[in-house]
């Protein structure tokens, strides 16, 4: 009966198998200059040999949101001209309409006083503050917000555009008609992005392209939408993507929003 030393066996394999792995190793790392593999590439690029994905995109307008906050309160004349003085292109204000029919500059749904805005008149919403905060008790306090036709006047003088987001959804189109054809009177309509969120806000966008079939909107980015439906927008009638590309700008909290097309 032939005796099989186990040990002796089990050790052979082993350095044949230590072999084997040491030769394969060297074969895939190995650093032959001949090999095009392994030859480092002068340049590194994403891009396939022959394609030319052509000129970097250029960021085509700078949105100062709600104005320069960080420079004065936010959604009064001082804070849009002081992102203005910073470079702004575009100054974003929110609409909402007064009891009265004034279209005013307020992002929030109440005032400080804590009533609904089509609950208020124009002289009571010229009576609020908006140096709160940290602003109360500075050079700004007090400070008062602004109607539409007052952020429409800044942003003529000055010759920048207007990022216009209406807070409020109108069935019958009548504020989306009243505001397109004053920004088309001032000459704006051209630097003058519409925001929306939905498609759903067929009035708002077909009143505005039956003011100026031309005018570009900001499809406000709501994070669940797919890589497909934001190229066939590209195509479409979006001039550009919000909420997501935000970031903060030479102290003026400035949205940075790139053109998709």
């Amino acid at each position: 009966m032939r005796v099989v030393n186990v040990g002796l066996l089990a050790g052979l394999l082993a350095v044949l198998l230590a072999v084997l792995i040491a030769g394969t190793i060297h074969a895939v790392y190995a650093t032959d200059a001949a090999d095009p593999v392994c030859v480092p590439s002068p340049t590194h690029s994403p891009w396939p040999p022959g394609v030319d994905p052509g000129p970097p995109l250029v960021v085509p307008f700078l949105s100062a949101h709600r104005g320069g906050t960080n420079l004065a309160p936010q959604q009064t004349a001082e804070a849009y001209r002081s992102a203005i003085a910073f470079g702004a292109t575009v100054i974003e204000v929110d609409l909402r309409r007064l009891r009265d029919g004034t279209m005013v500059v307020f992002h929030d749904d109440a005032g400080p006083d804590g009533r609904a805005l089509h609950q208020v008149t124009l002289a009571e919403f010229k009576a609020w503050n908006a140096a709160t905060g940290s602003w109360a008790g500075t050079a700004f306090d007090p400070a008062r917000y602004q109607t539409f036709a007052e952020v429409l006047a800044t942003a003529g003088q000055a010759g920048v555009g207007l990022d216009i987001e209406f807070k409020s959804f109108h069935l019958l189109g009548g504020p989306y008609r009243e505001v397109a054809t004053a920004v088309a009177a001032a000459g704006l309509m051209e630097k003058t992005i519409w925001q929306y969120y939905s498609d759903l806000e067929v009035p708002l966008i077909s009143t505005i392209q039956g003011v100026d079939p031309d005018a570009r909107f900001n499809y406000n980015l709501l994070g669940i939408e797919t890589p497909q439906g934001l190229y066939n927008r590209a195509r479409g009638r979006d001039f550009s993507f919000g909420s997501d590309l935000a970031t903060d700008f030479l102290a003026g909290r400035c949205s940075v929003r790139t053109a998709s097309h």
